[in-house]
């Protein structure tokens, strides 16, 4: 999910969750509001039922027709089924609590008779009801179910008259709350539906914009990115070719080390051993930092490294500090700029492509995977060329012979598995070498066979075990 399409998400989320807790607080506050005036309207319901009954009671006294407990219930036998009390019912106790009349059709504890005593069931509420008169507001805890009223005390002897009733207000507080759920629901759902709609159309615009903007600022870096690397590059290439002008070697060497790395690492990724360790990133660092790899020449004499005839042993090894100068140089560079995968690559190739798979090489004497596998596949790709080409020190090779050669140095001078995986790609370095071939600028040494490269020759005297590869 993108980061627009997140916060469209996170912003109607916020809405709804804001809506939603407005809504509960509605549905909190109506509720009681609701409920509360409902008690308070059947207390005032109740008082002028009470006051009707007290009335008749009254009259029924002043008459002279008695006022024992058999009077007050043959009067309120004769109320029940008055208009005033049908929403309401009377209960008569005495002291005792002890129910002496009630006009539940059911009694009540749901049949007749069934509660004797509402002894602990009155529940009296707090506070005074205005113009009630002498009334207790409360309640009365029912196995039916909870009942508002009002207890009048008739006579002195502890009597009293509750005058009661079941529903509140004639709806109950269940429907009240299931009503305004139900239209909270609806409200949620309408209002969420709205703000999305809303959020949609004012932020649709605003997300396109930045995903237009943001579009045209990746295409931007990308294009900055690509300015950088065909500088990196071209800089890279002036710098090789600086190195390259300083030593008579043939022709196009620096395209031809390009193409033999490059093809040589391409075969190693189809490789079940290198293929975690050899990337198409790789395979495109070693393509342009194989260039750098006989950078450090210019710091080797023009007498030495343009001499014709073989080298002194001072010279031969003046000629061996070009790797050391290499690695230094591009070391230097790293320290201004930072570090990165193609300056450390570069200098691990300027400073090891002259080591040796034994450990005879220089200038370091590194052995086996001790030495840089960028490094081991410039130092086959830098043999083959120095073999295939020629130098001003030894006559080229035909790719037949420069294959054997190679393949006879697995395990001494290059490693055996890279050797191995050369075979399998020799004939895509004949067809580079054919592409890009050159005769050598100057008459070669009169040496048959193997030899040594520039810097491991000295005063016309030769190693044969070793092969011919360029300094």
């Amino acid at each position: 999910m993108s980061t627009p399409t997140r916060g469209f998400c996170l912003l109607v989320a916020a809405l709804s969750a804001c809506v939603m807790v407005g809504l509960y607080i509605h549905y909190c506050y109506v509720t009681v509001s609701l409920e509360h005036a409902a008690q308070q309207q059947a207390w005032s319901d109740l008082a002028n039922v009470g006051d009707y009954v007290l009335a008749e009671l009254d009259s029924l006294k002043r008459a002279g027709s008695g006022w024992g407990d058999e009077d007050v219930v043959r009067l309120l036998t004769s109320l029940q089924h008055t208009e005033p009390l049908r929403t309401c019912y009377t209960t008569y106790v005495d002291a005792k609590w002890n129910v002496l009349f009630t006009s539940c059709a059911a009694g009540l504890g749901g049949q007749q008779g069934a509660v004797g005593s509402l002894a602990g069931a009155w529940l009296p509420a707090p506070g005074d009801l205005p113009g009630a008169g002498s009334a207790t507001r409360g309640s009365l805890l029912l196995p039916q179910g909870r009942h508002l009223g009002l207890a009048y005390a008739i006579r002195s002897d502890g009597t009293q008259l509750l005058v009661h009733r079941a529903n509140v207000g004639g709806v109950s507080g269940s429907v009240i709350r299931r009503t305004l759920l139900v239209a909270g629901i609806m409200t949620l759902l309408w209002s969420c539906g709205v703000m999305g709609l809303t959020a949609y159309v004012i932020l649709t615009p605003t997300y396109t914009g930045l995903k237009r903007e943001a579009e045209r600022a990746e295409t931007k870096s990308l294009q900055q990115i690509q300015d950088l690397v065909r500088t990196r590059d071209a800089v890279i290439l002036g710098l090789a070719k600086l190195a390259d002008s300083r030593d008579p070697e043939t022709g196009d060497h620096l395209d031809r080390m390009s193409f033999y790395a490059s093809t040589l690492a391409s075969a190693l990724m189809r490789e079940p051993r290198y293929r975690h360790r050899v990337t198409p990133v790789f395979t495109r660092l070693i393509e342009v930092s194989s260039g750098l790899h006989d950078i450090g020449k210019v710091g080797v004499p023009d007498a030495i490294l343009r001499k014709p005839g073989a080298l002194t042993d001072d010279e031969r090894l003046t000629m061996q500090t070009h790797t050391t100068i290499g690695g230094q140089c591009l070391r230097n560079i790293e320290r201004r700029l930072g570090s990165s995968n193609f300056l450390q690559m570069a200098r691990e190739i300027a400073l090891c492509h002259h080591e040796r798979w034994d450990g005879t090489g220089y200038p370091i004497g590194s052995a086996g995977e001790q030495i840089p596998l960028a490094a081991r596949i410039v130092a086959i790709a830098d043999a083959y060329d120095a073999m295939s080409a020629g130098r001003v020190y030894q006559t080229a090779r035909s790719h037949e012979r420069c294959v054997a050669i190679i393949r006879d140095e697995g395990g001494k001078q290059f490693d055996p598995s890279l050797v191995a995986v050369f075979l399998k790609v020799e004939r895509r370095f004949s067809e580079i070498a054919r592409q890009y071939g050159a005769a050598a600028e100057s008459p070669p040494l009169a040496i048959d066979g193997p030899v040594e490269d520039r810097s491991q020759v000295a005063a016309g005297v030769r190693t044969p075990a070793l092969v011919a590869e360029p300094v």
